[in-house]
């Protein structure tokens, strides 16, 4: 998962609270699904185009923007 890549790459342990579906719908109402749903996207629409990834996936350019590259 994304929070995990990022905790991995900063060395860091992932802590997630463990906060209710109903409380998270309350505060953020219909956004709160991205949280608990998953989100399929795709580049090959863009790539189809020409545009180019610097960084193909996440931990390259979380190591890029810390300068671990």
């Amino acid at each position: 998962s994304l929070l995990r890549d990022v905790a991995r790459v900063l060395k860091r342990p992932v802590l997630l609270p463990g906060i209710p579906r109903f409380v998270m719908r309350l505060m953020l109402g219909e956004m709160s699904t991205l949280l608990y749903e998953s989100q399929r996207v795709s580049s090959k629409k863009i790539e189809s185009y020409g545009f180019h990834f610097t960084y193909p996936n996440l931990n390259q350019a979380l190591d890029a923007l810390l300068g671990r590259n």
